[in-house]
C-alpha cells in the first residue's frame, strides 16, 4: 500500500517537471520560493497536491505568473503592449 501512495501521490523532479511542462531547473527555483517537497538525504520528492496548489497560487490571467511577467518585458522591450 505504501508504494502505491509512494507512486501516486510524490513525483521525482523529473517526473514533476514533465508534470508542469516545466524544467528541473524551474523547480530548483520554485523550491526556494516555497514550492512544497519532501526532501530525505539527496532525494526530493514533490507531492502532486503541492504541485498543483503552487501553479494555482501563482497564476495570472489563466497562466503561470512567471511565464506572463516574461511575455510582458519582451512586449515592453519592443515598445508595445499585449
Amino acid at each position: 500500500m505504501l508504494d502505491e501512495v509512494h507512486e501516486s501521490e510524490y513525483l521525482t523532479a523529473v517526473s514533476a517537471a514533465r508534470f508542469l511542462n516545466y524544467g528541473t531547473r524551474s523547480l530548483h527555483k520554485w523550491r526556494k520560493q516555497g514550492l512544497e517537497c519532501v526532501k530525505i538525504g539527496n532525494f526530493v520528492r514533490y507531492p502532486k497536491s503541492g504541485l498543483l496548489e503552487f501553479m494555482q497560487r501563482h497564476r495570472q490571467n489563466g497562466k503561470p505568473q512567471e511565464v506572463a511577467e516574461q511575455k510582458q518585458d519582451i512586449s515592453e522591450q519592443k515598445g508595445g503592449v499585449e
